[in-house]
């Protein structure tokens, strides 16, 4: 009879804990913090910084200035989980935990000197003015964006996934690296002389004047304007064309 009682409340205790726990699963939030819909501004404290890094969907707009700052609007409840930090020159913005905003998140970033810019999550940059680098590092993946009009003395680029590269203004050089889905607007970026590796379903649209170099495989596709000395090697079925 004890052995029969037993079983019997281990059944019910057994019982319980899968109905709190169907309760817990049946309210928890899906999609993290959902934001409030409050539309906040937060001026954040940063130190100098030559590298960004940004993720997880913020739009980035990007000026340059005398003094390094960092301003975020997002929702009120979320400002919590935005996290912004400089870690060896590198100034890092991303998400802690798991967020569904409701007002768009916006980093507004004002750079000293910057060398490297490194977006993922589909993340979105751009500027409201022209930019001056001398060197600069470009990685974009995860269907992150970034168009801007810049003067570049040394451009290297590496666009993946589904992410898009649209620039206008200048170059002395450039190196570029595209894969997966990716796609590089630069027929109004005008580059003397560039080396271009193209993979998957890749494409590129750009300008050269002296020295061009591509390497295209897979399905991806390669359209110039100018007239530059041209070397190419393809396979699969990708393609080189000059356009007007």
């Amino acid at each position: 009879m004890k052995t029969k009682n037993l079983l019997l409340l281990q059944k019910i205790t057994f019982i319980l804990i899968i109905f709190q726990l169907c309760t817990s699963c049946m309210y928890a939030e899906p999609f993290g913090i959902r934001g409030n819909g409050v539309k906040a501004t937060e001026k954040r404290e940063v130190g100098n910084f030559s590298r960004l890094d940004v993720s997880a969907g913020f739009e980035v707009i990007l000026t340059h200035g005398s003094q390094p700052e960092v301003v975020i609007e997002a929702d009120d409840n979320l400002m919590r989980t935005i996290i912004t930090k400089v870690e060896g020159k590198k100034l890092n913005i991303y998400v802690k935990g798991s967020v569904s905003p409701r007002s768009p998140m916006k980093a507004y970033i004002t750079f000293v000197n910057l060398s490297e810019i490194e977006l993922s999550g589909a993340v979105k940059l751009h500027s409201p003015e022209l930019l001056d680098f001398d060197r600069l590092l470009l990685d974009l993946s995860g269907a992150s964006a970034i168009e801007m009009e810049t003067r570049i003395d040394a451009l290297k680029a590496d666009v993946s996934g589904a992410s898009l590269m649209n620039l206008k203004g200048s170059a002395n050089k450039a190196d570029l690296e595209c894969s997966g889905a990716s796609n590089v607007k630069m027929v109004d970026f005008q580059v003397e002389n560039m080396n271009l590796d193209l993979s998957g379903a890749s494409s590129a649209e750009v300008w050269v004047t002296q020295n061009l170099k591509v390497d295209a495989s897979g399905a991806s596709k390669a359209r110039y304007k100018g007239d530059p000395r041209i070397t190419v090697d393809t396979s699969g079925a990708s393609s080189v064309k000059k356009v007007d």
